[in-house]
């Protein structure tokens, strides 16, 4: 019988993909990106911005964060998302 511990390789998977997904958003656009990988967020998910931006926000589902993004790539005549750490927190 073989046994393996898939919870570290399924975590990677996950971070591959939301890094995937943050790479088409950095070259083609939020809506590039949803269509994609959108299916793999969680409707938990949560995103807390940095707390050296002003009016620091959190947003909470998966409805939430992609309005904020689409509402920031409106803002912006280039917006780059850079992540600064992962954490699997399920």
């Amino acid at each position: 019988m073989l046994v393996r511990d898939t919870g570290r390789a399924m975590s990677r998977e996950n971070v591959e993909a939301i890094r995937q997904a943050l790479a088409l958003f950095n070259e083609r656009g939020i809506e590039t990106a949803v269509d994609a990988l959108g299916h793999l967020l969680d409707p938990h998910f949560q995103l807390e911005e940095d707390s050296d931006l002003p009016d620091r926000e959190t947003h909470t589902g998966k409805e939430a964060f992609i309005a904020n993004l689409a509402k920031l790539e409106e803002s912006f005549d280039e917006l780059r998302i850079e992540p600064v750490e992962f954490v699997d927190l399920g």
